[in-house]
């Protein structure tokens, strides 16, 4: 008996230390996706925003028309989720500049539509500084989740990375000179070879 009570014992503190360190990942019922990075694993971390272009989004329920709300923040939270909405983790740091910047709990036409998905397509503003992170996490309407009714994605930090960039080259005589794409990350695809500088 003696054994059996320390065999139960190791393996609640097993699960409970499991648990402690547990994220909240993306499911059928609430998905939030950036430049199409799904996880696991949870948190989605570093996920590569270029300035001045356009980012993907993709917000996906499990119910057409579902309202969501997404929390922009500066950061993570660090180290295990916390704690919400009956066990569900809440993975943005809510202390580090936190905003709401969508409720369509409040403003019908953030929903996910027929389709069940959301999807727009987000430029991050020109000039933003490269390496500046941010940290998104949803709720969305889950009628199959009762009480509460309301089923969190996983966190999603983005990183902003060098995008569109003017640079002036002088061209005096008519003659050229070579630009190199690698500093930016990018290559130049024609036909079928890909260049990295032009």
């Amino acid at each position: 008996m003696r054994r059996l009570t320390s065999v139960l014992v190791f393996c609640v503190a097993g699960l409970l230390s499991l648990a402690s360190h547990a994220q909240q990942p993306n499911s059928p019922s609430a998905s939030l996706l950036i430049n199409g990075a799904a996880g696991p694993p949870y948190p989605i971390t570093s996920v590569n925003a270029a300035s001045g272009l356009p980012q993907s989004v993709l917000i996906g329920s499990a119910a057409a028309n579902a309202p969501f709300a997404v929390v922009f923040a500066s950061s993570l939270v660090p180290g295990p989720g916390v704690p919400v909405l009956g066990g569900q983790l809440l993975d943005v740091d809510l202390t580090s500049g936190a905003s709401l910047t969508v409720n369509g709990f409040v403003d019908p036409v953030w929903n996910t539509g027929p389709s069940a998905q959301f999807a727009a397509s987000v430029a991050v503003p020109l000039g933003t500084p490269p390496g500046i992170q941010a940290a998104l996490q949803a709720a969305v309407l889950d009628p199959a989740s009762p009480p509460r009714n309301v089923t969190l994605t996983a966190a999603t930090q983005v990183l902003v990375s060098p995008g569109l960039t003017i640079v002036e080259l002088p061209t005096g005589n008519n003659g050229g000179l070579p630009f190199d794409f690698t500093p930016f990350g990018f290559t130049f695809s024609f036909y079928t070879a890909t260049y990295t500088q032009m």
